[in-house]
This record gives C-alpha cells, sequence and structure tokens, in this order.
C-alpha cells in the first residue's frame, strides 16, 4: 500500500484529517484492479467508491477516502511500520500531527 500511496495518495487537513486515493480502474492491459483496491478499503475499514475524473478523460477510477478516526488511525499505524519513501512522507507525519 505504501507504493501506491507514494505514486497516487494524497493527505489532506481541511475539515479534518482526509487520505485521498484515487486510481484508474483498470491497468495498461485493461485488467480490472478491483480485488486489490477492495482489499484496500477493506483494510482501512472504508467503501471503494467509483469516480471518473474529466482530466482523465473521463476514464473511471476507484477512490478510497479515509475520514474517520478508525480508519485514519488504521493508515496510520500502517504507515508507521511501513515508511512511504516519496516527499509525502512529510505530508504523512502532518497528517499524524493532526
Amino acid at each position: 500500500m505504501s507504493g501506491f500511496i507514494d505514486a497516487d495518495g494524497s493527505f489532506s487537513i481541511t475539515k479534518g484529517p482526509r487520505f485521498n486515493l484515487v486510481q484508474a480502474n483498470t491497468d495498461h492491459n485493461n485488467l480490472s484492479k478491483k480485488d486489490i483496491k477492495q482489499s484496500l478499503a477493506k483494510f482501512l475499514e472504508v467503501p471503494l467508491n467509483e469516480v471518473s475524473k474529466s482530466y482523465c478523460g473521463s476514464k473511471n477510477q476507484y477512490k478510497v477516502v479515509t475520514t474517520s478516526i478508525t480508519s485514519n488511525q488504521i493508515l496510520i499505524n500502517y504507515l508507521n511500520k511501513y515508511p512511504l519513501f516519496s516527499s509525502k512522507f512529510l505530508n504523512f507525519k502532518d497528517f499524524e500531527y493532526v
């Protein structure tokens, strides 16, 4: 999961701490990513949402969002054990502090 977050995850603190992971619902071979995204959503105890973004040619994407204390704490525990390696590590530390 850390690799997915380093690539496409984002942390925000407006209206409370929130984590977003949005990725295309298929890979370059047009194979579904639903199983892996569903596993991530289940691990974080959040629903898996499907969205369409205009900046991606209106292609469908899977979105995992944490907003509750429980889901945010699961993410914090995970990332303290399996840290990020990009500059998002600093964003995560701000997220964790809040």
